[in-house]
């Protein structure tokens, strides 16, 4: 079982691919930190084998390496001053409580990354 890791998420703004990349695996290397008023999306590639790829003909397929199943989804969010909001969400439903540690305040961001609206 694993993640593909040549897809990520990304930023969204007024370009919709934009930083910042989203890697969907540990141990990455993705150095920002969101922050009120980005919005980006998470959208893993999840497989039943070899996280490594491969593309169809017709240069948009992507399989596995070894042929087994996979799955991809796409959510987008909204870093607000309050947590997240899931703007994908079906309407009515609401990210649980305990989804985010709150006895560590996370770092000022540093660079630019995408903002909402700007």
């Amino acid at each position: 079982m694993g993640t593909n890791r040549r897809y990520c998420g990304h930023g969204i703004n007024q370009l919709f691919h934009c930083t910042p990349n989203v890697p969907h695996y540990a141990a990455n290397k993705a150095p920002y930190v969101m922050k009120p008023g980005n919005t980006f999306t998470i959208e893993p590639m999840i497989t039943l084998g070899d996280h490594r790829d491969k593309h169809w003909p017709d240069n948009w397929t992507a399989v596995t390496r070894d042929g087994s199943h996979s799955a991809q989804f796409e959510e987008t969010l909204l870093i607000t001053e309050d947590g997240v909001e899931v703007l994908t969400a079906k309407p009515g439903w609401k990210l649980g409580d305990g989804w985010r540690n709150t006895s560590q305040k996370a770092p000022e961001a540093s660079g630019s990354g995408s903002q909402n609206g700007a």
